[in-house]
């Protein structure tokens, strides 16, 4: 497989920070707990000649699993058994699991995409993981080669497979400024099998590449990317799979229980910032019950 000079070019601040977070891991982390998380993640997403640290504690093993396979199934007692062993290291641990998971679902979806593999720089300075995975984010929610509806459409399907409860109750106000509204978003988990749907043929192609991302990542369906290249460029496609990258930093947030909506009535408006922050906003806003 080549490698492609040409890939961080596509979204360079984002491939930057993502590689800042990347050399952050080893100092968030013991040595021997990043080898239970690499070697965990590796045989849960099936990655050839993966082998399990056969000296990891148990419940620590079923964590990384379910962070991997089934976020939103983790259960208490799951997390009390592996809480009890980490003691205060389990906030790092649970980041390196969601860098090494997104890290080697973002390979392999450059390479059945784009026929290209990643080429991952040397030379990052490490710092704070958690400081550098936000930094990641914001670079993401900075590009704008995908329209808003599109780019919210993509957001929605990823919290619904994470079942995170906060970002099932938000909306974006960009998305209904651009015509979006509920009727559209709840097609989404149907879009597959409805003849008459208001989602265009480019949002049925992203949520497919969703779903792939997210439950067959090292097995595209054989059509996916052919249908991905007909109706997006390199650049679009580079910032849906980004985007499903910094919406899945909701595992975290999930494993943890720390998923709780800030609304309990309708949804929340949000907006991104110029900088890539999200603002919540008041309800006025925008009526996204519509």
């Amino acid at each position: 497989m080549p490698v492609s000079p040409a890939l961080p070019s596509l979204a360079p601040e984002p491939f930057a920070a993502w590689e800042r977070v990347r050399a952050s891991v080893p100092g968030a982390i013991a040595a021997a707990d990043l080898a239970v998380v690499e070697s965990g993640v590796g045989a849960a997403l099936g990655v050839p000649d993966a082998v399990r640290a056969v000296d990891a504690d148990p419940a620590c093993r079923v964590l990384v699993d379910q962070f991997v396979c089934d976020v939103a199934s983790t259960s208490d007692a799951q997390r009390d058994a592996a809480f009890g062993v980490l003691g205060d290291r389990a906030f790092a641990f649970v980041q390196a699991c969601y860098v090494t998971d997104m890290d080697t679902r973002m390979r392999a979806a450059w390479q059945q995409l784009l026929g290209v593999e990643a080429e991952h720089a040397r030379g990052s300075e490490p710092g704070d993981l958690w400081a550098d995975l936000e930094a990641f984010m914001r670079a993401v929610a900075r590009l704008d080669a995908l329209d808003a509806v599109t780019t919210e459409v993509v957001r929605l399907r990823g919290a619904r497979a994470h079942n995170c409860r906060l970002c099932q109750s938000t909306r974006s106000v960009q998305a209904a400024r651009a015509g979006a509204d509920e009727r559209l978003y709840d097609q989404i988990d149907a879009y597959g099998s409805a003849e008459e749907s208001e989602l265009s043929a480019r949002q049925r192609v992203a949520l497919r590449l969703v779903d792939a991302f997210l439950w067959q990542p090292l097995s595209y369906p054989a059509d996916l990317a052919g249908d991905v290249s007909q109706v997006f460029t390199p650049v679009e496609t580079v910032e849906i799979v980004l985007d499903v990258v910094r919406n899945a930093a909701n595992k975290i947030a999930v494993l943890f229980a720390a998923d709780a909506p800030h609304v309990t009535d309708g949804f929340e408006p949000f907006d991104v910032t110029p900088d890539g922050e999200v603002v919540y906003l008041p309800p006025e806003t925008h009526d996204a019950r519509s």
